[in-house]
């Protein structure tokens, strides 16, 4: 009894721990090609969202007000951008991209397959039902996009983001909206 009681105590603990250390889908590419020749890497991290969503906005615009309500619903941004110098490939890194898109736990969204461009959207739904991180994926032959956005977020408030960061490719989610 107390070995199953031991065994249940470590299993509990571990799962705590893997809890508490959750990675979203883009961390270990972030870690693998952050200031890499060729990327360009963005972390938003927690601490500046929690910051924004501290300022008093009782004089500011109503625009102002409505982008801070977003803001309080996002925990993170990562963005990684791949442009390959003429003659340069990646082609480790853009398997790599293409794997996200079988991640479990992912629902594609939306997806834009053109003669020279992809745009994948991918949302993982927290245990409320709202989205808990959304992926956006843009592969051409001139880049590589990852974005992971994670926080709890509603489509709503996802379109609202999308045009405040004017980020390349979110506007087809935004036109799925519609």
């Amino acid at each position: 009894m107390k070995k199953l009681i031991v065994t249940v105590m470590t299993l509990a603990i571990v799962l705590m721990v893997q809890s508490l250390t959750a990675q979203t889908a883009i961390d270990d590419l972030y870690k693998q090609y952050a200031g890499k020749d060729g990327f360009t890497s963005i972390n938003i991290s927690p601490e500046l969202f929690s910051m924004i969503s501290g300022f008093d906005m009782e004089d500011s615009s109503e625009s102002a007000k409505e982008a801070k309500d977003v803001v309080e619903q996002l925990s993170g941004l990562k963005m990684l951008v791949y442009e390959p110098k003429p003659g340069q490939s990646n082609e480790a890194f853009l398997a790599e991209v293409r794997s996200l898109s079988k991640s479990k736990g992912y629902t594609e969204m939306m997806s834009v397959d053109s003669e020279d461009e992809i745009v994948k959207f991918l949302a993982k739904k927290g245990s409320d039902g709202r989205i808990s991180e959304m992926l956006m994926i843009v592969l051409d032959e001139s880049e590589a996009v990852v974005m992971s956005m994670t926080g709890s977020l509603d489509m709503k408030s996802i379109s609202k983001i999308s045009k405040s960061l004017d980020i390349e490719g979110m506007d087809k989610l935004e036109e799925s909206n519609k």
